[in-house]
């Protein structure tokens, strides 16, 4: 597996809780979101770039409500 995929499910986990909540999240049951990060099932392409795109946008949501939080600027 490709380590942005494992970088994806560890933020995914990290966002929900435990990889089972994330599962649910992204519309998998927890067995096949566990044979997928463990190697257990092939990812297809279309399932990698859906998991990646959910990690980025995750981290996307994050990384802006930090900086809200903290009165991110650019300094002038």
């Amino acid at each position: 597996m490709e380590e942005s995929l494992k970088n994806a499910f560890e933020i995914l986990c990290r966002r929900f809780g435990n990889h089972g909540k994330a599962a649910k999240a992204l519309g998998f049951t927890r067995d096949h979101y566990c044979a997928l990060r463990n190697g257990r099932a092939k990812i297809p392409r279309r399932t990698a770039e859906y998991i990646l795109l959910k990690a980025n946008e995750l981290e996307q949501t994050s990384l802006e409500i930090h900086c809200s939080q903290t009165l991110c600027e650019t300094p002038r």
